[in-house]
């Protein structure tokens, strides 16, 4: 706590904690350590700490790495991860700063409720599995920008809501080569677009209970190549002001 010491080279496991590294409005170095076991997570990140979190191997916990994105940064690379049942990294929150997702390996992102606010940006590298929990959605008034990822359902159950682009600040985003399944619909859409012109080219759009695939409002986006199936009503809905 308001301390950013460094750890390295520890193992840190074979206890009844709830978790293996708490931080509260921290910004320590995080490296070449070993955590296990946790009942909830091994490293908890919240909205006021700001750590680097590298070459670490975190199994077995409830959680990998639990995070609260607000103003703060924190980076995570060259983590392995295994049997962490809820999810390697889970992530909720708003992102205003520059966030790359590019983690390597098997592993997944799980999500809540995650926006990007206008001027912030989310990058996900290719590969990476997003499982986002029911009801749950990706709210965008920045740049969110996704190459070959998947996003679905966390639990094989419980459709959660889609992404949903919103104002000029999201213009920039782009999906390309990605899987978007298992969404009941942002209004309507898996994927809203309203007053934003995003790229969406080459995805996968299916597998759900959504009324359609793309919905658009006052809205240009470029849309290419995609393969938009199974839904309810449209596929894409284009209204008069788009």
């Amino acid at each position: 706590s308001n301390s950013s010491p460094t750890i390295t080279g520890r193992t840190i496991g074979n206890s009844v904690a709830n978790h293996g590294i708490y931080l509260d409005n921290a910004s320590p170095a995080i490296t070449n350590n070993t955590i296990s076991g946790m009942q909830d997570y091994g490293i908890y990140v919240p909205t006021n700490s700001t750590p680097t979190v590298t070459g670490n191997t975190i199994m077995k916990n409830r959680i990998g790495i639990y995070v609260e994105y607000a103003s703060n940064n924190p980076v995570f690379s060259g983590n392995t991860y295994s049997d962490n049942p809820d999810g390697d990294i889970y992530a909720i929150g708003t992102i205003t700063g520059s966030v790359q997702w590019g983690e390597t390996g098997d592993m997944v992102y799980r999500t809540g409720v995650l926006g990007v606010a206008e001027g912030g940006t989310l990058a996900i590298s290719s590969g990476r599995t997003l499982k986002i929990n029911g009801g749950a959605g990706i709210y965008v008034n920045g740049t969110l920008k996704a190459t070959g990822a998947t996003f679905t359902w966390a639990d094989g159950q419980s459709q959660w809501l889609g992404i949903y682009f919103d104002g000029a600040g999201s213009s920039q985003s782009r999906l390309e080569n990605c899987v978007i399944e298992h969404a009941t619909g942002y209004n309507h859409g898996i994927i809203t677009t309203s007053g934003s012109s995003p790229t969406i080219t080459g995805c996968t759009i299916g597998n759900s209970v959504a009324n359609y695939g793309i919905w658009l409002d006052n809205a240009s986006p470029a849309i290419t190549n995609n393969t938009i199936s199974g839904m309810v009503y449209y596929g894409i809905y284009v209204p008069t002001n788009s």
